[in-house]
């Protein structure tokens, strides 16, 4: 049996044990809540001279924006918010975004965003980190989801964002813990391990602390339901949601299988592609197409994060 004091100890123990576990939860929250990603100094310069420009467009300066992590995390989460979202309207569009927020505005967000040069020690840093591996690999999927809306007639900015946001969990971690992320980054081939030790690391779960940020950020359900997919909560697809969810899903998920160097990857990445293309039945071919020609167009019009995908290994097996 045991004494009351060996009770009374092991309490005391737990309720320490508990608190640092809670103080760790929210000042990893807090510091994610604060983060403000790189933007590309190439793709900044470009959206700035494009909102200099009295001729650009909305839907031409959205295609621009979208070229960029940093600079689209930050328009969604400032249209979102309370001084921009009086009526809490949402929206995942790029272009309304543009055009609700206007170019005096987007370009003074643009301006908030720090620069990574496109060269130098800091941009070759940035290239080996898992944080330029996770934005780059999420701008791909932007490219992908852009050109492959047509598919199923829907707006191509709309699906870039919620595609780029699905990792916005890993993103944050990466951030804020950089060292626990790439731990947390190697067990993604063991869920069960990687669920323990990231409560420990982090304080969260794999995908808890995305959905948070989503919601204090405020960010439409569209996106909410494509960080939640990222997580390991088993969500199964409901075909009675919008299409953008599902599509966006198996985008990230074919590319997540693409960078995993595990026997069995191959063949889980050609299920997600089968499931993807189950999505389109009937304009199978048309998808293909569409799906490689946004690989090719972030090949082409994103040297800088394409470079990152193409050292790792995953465009080229991609393309191939």
């Amino acid at each position: 049996m045991h004494s009351p004091m060996s009770s009374e100890l092991n309490t005391d123990i737990n309720i320490r044990t508990g608190s640092r576990a809670l103080l760790l939860r929210q000042k990893v929250l807090m510091e994610a809540l604060q983060i403000n990603l790189p933007g590309i100094s190439g793709n900044v310069r470009l959206a700035l001279s494009m909102c200099a420009d009295v001729n650009t467009g909305a839907a031409e300066l959205s295609a621009a924006l979208l070229k960029d992590y940093a600079i689209t995390l930050a328009l969604i989460k400032q249209a979102h918010s309370a001084f921009f979202s009086v009526d809490k309207t949402e929206t995942c569009s790029m272009r309304h975004i543009v055009v609700m927020l206007g170019m005096d505005n987007v370009t003074k967000i643009v301006l908030s965003c720090p620069r990574l040069p496109s060269e130098g020690i800091q941009a070759r840093k940035f290239k080996r980190s898992l944080l330029g591996h996770l934005m780059a690999r999420s701008v791909m999927a932007g490219f992908i989801a852009w050109n492959i809306a047509p598919v199923w007639e829907e707006d191509p900015g709309k699906m870039a964002v919620c595609a780029m946001l699905y990792s916005l969990d890993d993103i944050a971690v990466a951030a804020v813990r950089p060292g626990a992320a790439r731990v947390l980054w190697e067990l993604r081939h063991a869920p069960r391990n990687m669920q323990k030790l990231s409560r420990k690391m982090v304080g969260w779960k794999p995908g808890e602390l995305g959905m948070e940020l989503a919601k204090r950020w405020n960010l439409p359900r569209q996106v909410r339901y494509s960080i939640a997919f990222n997580g390991l909560t088993p969500y199964k697809l409901d075909p009675s949601t919008s299409v953008i969810t599902p599509v966006t899903v198996h985008i990230n998920r074919v590319l997540f299988y693409a960078g995993l160097k595990k026997p069995y990857a191959g063949r889980r990445q050609m299920t997600e592609w089968n499931e993807l293309r189950n999505l389109a039945r009937g304009r199978e071919k048309r998808l293909e197409k569409l799906f490689k020609k946004g690989l090719l167009k972030f090949r082409d019009e994103n040297r800088f994060m394409a470079d990152i995908m193409w050292e790792q290994g995953m465009l080229e097996n991609m393309l191939i």
